[in-house]
């Protein structure tokens, strides 16, 4: 049996074990880490993994939130050492996606429609 850890996603749940690769963890389906302050599902489902070294990817577009609030936050070792900055698309210019220590993953633009989220990876713990 797994080992329940507070915010850490078990082999039950799609967790990473060592050698293999972990399926997208899908943000807002069941069990797994849900949108806040309005943000939805826009082309693409959002969606994070983590590699066996330990980079976490994250994919996906989101629409409608409020802006400059947190979007999703990413449980307990998938969260950045360090807050990462990360410029992105959103509905025809740039943003900024923020991901903090916290796990939060936040942007900064002026507008909420279509924001990217694709190809963002950085080191996870």
């Amino acid at each position: 049996a797994d080992a329940a850890v507070a915010g850490v996603l078990t082999a039950a749940q799609g967790g990473i074990a060592a050698g293999t690769l972990e399926d997208w963890h899908v943000v807002h389906a069941t069990s797994e880490p849900q949108f806040v302050n309005g943000w939805v599902n826009s082309a693409g489902s959002a969606a994070f993994r983590k590699t066996a070294t330990g980079i976490v990817f994250i994919r996906g577009r989101v629409s409608s939130g409020t802006v400059n609030t947190t979007i999703f936050t990413l449980p307990v070792g998938y969260r950045p050492a360090q807050t990462v900055l990360i410029r992105a698309y959103a509905g025809g210019g740039n943003e900024r996606l923020i991901i903090g220590t916290d796990g939060a993953v936040t942007h900064d633009t002026g507008q909420n429609t279509n924001n990217g989220i694709d190809c963002v990876f950085f080191a996870g713990g």
